[in-house]
């Protein structure tokens, strides 16, 4: 369903899903729209998720946490 919402295969959906591949950067949009987050914040997963597939793990948990503390933020700034 959520490859078709966004007018993709689903090979392509499950492999931004699973991180192996990114979504060009005028999807990131309609997947944030369909998903309901914010567009900061998935542009940050799908950063997250290309520092995974390329630098090593501490890297990665780093990025990871600092994008966790900026979505509690966010979410405290909201509610």
């Amino acid at each position: 369903m959520f490859a078709e919402q966004l007018g993709v295969d689903e090979s392509t959906a499950y492999l931004w899903l699973s991180g192996k591949r990114m979504p060009i950067k005028t999807m990131i949009p309609k997947i944030t729209d369909v998903l309901g987050m914010e567009p900061n914040y998935m542009q940050g997963l799908f950063v997250a998720l290309e520092l995974r597939r390329t630098q090593s793990d501490t890297v990665c948990r780093h990025v990871c946490a600092h994008l966790d503390q900026l979505a509690k933020e966010d979410q405290l700034t909201n509610d």
